[in-house]
């Protein structure tokens, strides 16, 4: 075997070329092949075993075995320079950026959960259980930055601690009806669905203004437990006159409050002169059977 103390690295010439008696060699060139026992040493000072056993030229990619058992390839230069097995470097990174689970268990319980995993898989889900006792699966990224319990934070803000919170539910039953109710009247002529504000420059009115108008109809009283928002001449009546356009439609004069009932009983029944007396009234012309109006 060739020792290799008989060779001095050149720093002129980055550490690429071998001097043997003040004469410049090609690297472990000795005489017409390059030198395999040399390399085999390079190779074992890091623990590798080198398993090619010819070696023919300098970018030729070597045979090695790491000392955790990994076989690949790699250039002898780039070896010398630090580089080595990527497997065993990805088991380094990760036990690097590996965090002890007796620590993570730490994290959690000054919130007071209980951490389930007796080993941290950066892969899977970490399992803990909080303060009411909810299975919650979550990773340690989305610990640190704050996110908990799913189910806690649902039932912390409902009810009274939900800042939008109303004590007099009677009211807001009756605003969720009539806001909905607002918000559908859009859909009974031309089935448009858009946002509020599109709903609102359409009609000519918000749903608090049609809220003020039903609670002021003379029959409230009487039927605010269990009522519909009537239209008082239906919707078909206008499209037989050729009136589509949703403003008229779904005029508040043309809406009140009726008992279900008593609406499911009306249907679309409407009678033509009453109707074409409130036409006139309202200075709109019509033509009968046609799809256009004019006020």
């Amino acid at each position: 075997m060739v020792a290799i103390t008989n060779y001095v690295y050149s720093n002129k010439l980055k550490g690429d070329v071998l001097l043997r008696d003040g004469n410049s060699m090609s690297p472990f060139l000795w005489g017409d092949k390059m030198n395999i026992e040399i390399a085999k040493e390079v190779f074992s000072a890091r623990g590798y075993v080198l398993l090619s056993e010819k070696w023919s030229k300098a970018n030729e990619k070597l045979q090695y075995k790491c000392p955790l058992g990994h076989i690949g390839e790699i250039n002898f230069y780039h070896f010398k320079g630090g580089a080595g097995c990527p497997g065993c470097w990805s088991i380094r990174r990760c036990e690097i950026r590996k965090t002890p689970i007796e620590e993570i268990r730490k994290l959690f319980l000054e919130d007071g959960y209980v951490l389930l995993n007796k080993v941290y898989d950066a892969k899977k889900k970490l399992e803990a259980t909080c303060t009411r006792g909810h299975l919650y699966k979550t990773t340690l990224a989305k610990w640190k930055i704050g996110y908990r319990c799913a189910a806690c934070a649902a039932i912390n803000n409902s009810g009274s601690n939900n800042y939008n919170w109303n004590p007099d539910r009677e009211a807001v039953k009756q605003n969720r009806k009539i806001w909905t109710a607002w918000r559908n009247t859009i859909r009974s002529g031309i089935g448009y669905n858009g946002t509020t504000e599109e709903v609102k420059n359409i009609l000519g009115y918000d749903w608090t203004d049609l809220r003020e108008h039903i609670k002021s109809a003379p029959n409230w009283n009487q039927c605010k437990e269990n009522y519909h928002i009537d239209h008082i001449f239906p919707v078909k009546a206008f499209l037989d006159y050729g009136i589509d356009d949703p403003k008229i439609v779904n005029a508040l004069e043309n809406l009140r409050p009726l008992p279900t009932i008593e609406n499911l009983r009306k249907n679309k029944f409407y009678n033509k002169e009453e109707f074409e007396k409130y036409l006139q009234k309202k200075g709109i012309k019509w033509h009968m059977n046609q799809k256009m109006y004019k006020s």
